[in-house]
C-alpha cells in the first residue's frame, strides 16, 4: 500500500482541503492510505484553532484521511521552517510515508526545488544580499525575495516565495532534502483551489460572532445566524460547517484570538525586560516593545487584532507577534525551538478501518512511541519528550480555559473512530 502524508491545520477544513484529499486518491492508481498531521490547539499563524481537536480530526476523516496524528505545539507555534520540519519529521517517523502531498499557488515542482536549493545552501552572496535588504529596513520576507532575485537573476522565480502555500511547499522540500536519504520521501504538488482561504473564512466567523448572540432566539438572532450559515456554506463542506454550528450551540467554540486578551496582558505585566528575552520569538526587541505597549493605557481598549497590528513591523510581522504572545502564555522558550527539533512521540487523534491497519504497521516500522490518550504523556521517558508534551498540555489547558471547560475532557478523550 502506498502511504501519503498530508500536513494541514484544518482551521477550519474547507473545500480546498477536501479537494486536495480527493485529488490524492483519484490520482493514485494503486491502493493508498492517507495520514494527516495537524496541530491540536494553536496554529502556525499564532491563533487558536477554532474547534476542539477531535472535531477537526473527524472532519479530516470524513474528507478522506485514514489516520490523523497530532503535531506537537512546539512545532505548531514555530516559523514556517520549524512548522514544516516538525511536520515532515513526524510523518517520516511513522516509517510508512513515501510521499508528502500539498497544494501550492504555483504547483511546479522544479521551481519549488530550485528555490529550496537556494534557500538551503544560502551562499555567501545570498547571505550578503539578504543582510543588506534587512539593513535597508525592507523586512525579512521582502529582503529574502530580493536576495533570491539578485542571486538567481530570475525575478519571476523569486516572486514565488511571497505566496503562503508556495512558502510551505518550499519549506517541506527543504526539510525533506535535509533528512537522511534512506527515507526517500518525495514531495508532490497539487494546484491550489481558488477562493479557499482559511484566513478569510475565519474573518467571516470573527465578524459574525462579534454581533451574534447564540442564546438570542428572536427573529433578529436567527437571521444573523442564518446569514453566517449562508456565508460559510459555499466555503465549507456540510460536515465541516456542522461542527462549527455544533460548537456554537454547545458554547464550546469557535475560539477566537480576542478571548485571550486578558491572559495576554496579564502575562505581559508579569514580565520584565530580562525574562521576556528567553521567550520564543521575543528577540530583536519585540519583547521590550510588547511590554512598553501593554503599559500604555491607550492600548488597553484596543482589540487584540489592533494591538498586534500596532506591535507588528517589517521586522516583526503580525504572525510572529501572535506566536510570541502565545509562547509567553505557554512558557515556551527560545531554547525549546532548538532542543526539541526532533519529534519524541506520535499522538493519534483519529482513524478509520484503513487507519487502524496503518497503526499496526506503524507499530512495526515506526521508531517513536505511539500514544492515544493525553493521560499517556506521563509514560514518556526522555526529558525532551516530557518537555515537548508539557508544552502541548499547557496549550490544551489554555484552550479549554477559554471555552470554560474542564481539562479532564482532553485527558479522557479517545481517538475518533469512523
Amino acid at each position: 500500500m502506498k502511504v501519503i502524508g498530508v500536513i494541514a491545520e484544518f482551521n477550519p477544513l474547507h473545500y480546498g482541503h477536501a479537494w486536495l484529499l480527493r485529488q490524492i486518491k483519484n490520482s493514485t492508481t494503486e491502493q493508498c492510505g492517507i495520514i494527516t498531521i495537524m496541530p491540536e490547539f494553536f496554529s502556525q499563524r499564532g491563533i487558536p484553532n477554532l474547534l476542539a481537536p477531535w472535531q477537526r480530526a473527524q472532519t479530516a476523516l470524513v474528507a478522506g484521511a485514514d489516520l490523523v496524528l497530532s503535531l506537537p505545539e512546539v512545532y505548531a507555534l514555530s516559523s514556517a521552517e520549524g512548522f514544516a520540519a516538525g511536520s515532515v519529521k513526524s510523518l517520516a517517523s511513522t516509517g510508512l510515508i513515501s510521499e508528502i502531498a500539498c497544494s501550492a499557488e504555483d504547483a511546479d515542482i522544479t521551481k519549488i526545488e530550485q528555490i529550496s536549493n537556494y534557500l538551503s545552501t544560502e551562499s555567501y552572496s545570498f547571505q550578503r544580499e539578504l543582510q543588506q535588504g534587512i539593513k535597508n529596513g525592507i523586512g525579512f520576507a521582502a529582503a529574502r525575495e530580493q536576495a533570491l532575485a539578485n542571486v538567481s537573476q530570475d525575478t519571476e522565480l523569486a516572486s514565488l516565495i511571497n505566496k503562503p502555500n508556495n512558502i510551505l511547499a518550499i519549506e517541506y522540500m527543504k526539510a525533506l532534502n535535509s533528512m537522511d536519504k534512506s527515507h526517500n520521501i518525495k514531495l508532490k504538488l497539487y494546484p491550489r483551489l481558488i477562493d479557499t482561504s482559511s484566513g478569510s473564512i475565519r474573518k467571516h466567523i470573527e465578524v459574525s460572532l462579534s454581533s451574534i448572540d447564540v442564546s438570542d432566539k428572536s427573529m433578529s438572532g436567527s437571521n444573523q445566524l442564518l446569514q453566517l450559515i449562508k456565508t460559510l456554506e459555499d466555503k465549507l463542506p456540510p460536515y465541516s460547517l456542522s461542527q462549527i454550528l455544533t460548537a456554537l450551540q454547545l458554547n464550546n467554540g469557535p475560539l477566537l484570538f480576542e478571548k485571550l486578551k486578558d491572559d495576554i496582558f496579564y502575562a505581559l505585566y508579569s514580565q520584565d525586560t530580562s525574562s521576556i528575552q528567553d521567550i520564543a520569538h521575543m528577540q530583536q526587541g519585540l519583547g521590550l516593545r510588547l511590554i512598553n505597549l501593554a503599559g500604555k493605557p491607550q492600548f488597553l481598549s484596543l482589540s487584540m487584532t489592533d494591538f498586534v497590528q500596532v506591535a507588528s513591523s517589517r521586522a516583526h510581522p503580525a504572525s510572529r507577534v501572535r506566536r510570541a504572545l502565545l509562547s509567553l502564555l505557554l512558557g515556551m522558550r527560545t531554547s525549546d525551538l532548538y532542543e526539541l527539533r526532533e519529534p519524541e512521540y506520535l499522538k493519534v487523534m483519529g482513524f478509520n478501518k484503513k487507519g487502524r491497519y496503518l497503526l499496526r504497521l506503524m507499530n512495526r516500522h515506526g521508531h517513536l512511541p505511539i500514544i492515544s490518550l493525553a493521560s499517556e504523556y506521563a509514560k514518556l521517558k526522555s526529558n525532551r519528550a516530557q518537555r515537548q508534551s508539557n508544552i502541548s498540555l499547557r496549550a490544551a489547558k489554555l484552550w479549554f480555559k477559554q471555552i470554560e471547560r474542564n481539562i479532564n475532557i482532553y485527558y479522557e478523550k479517545k481517538p475518533i473512530q469512523l
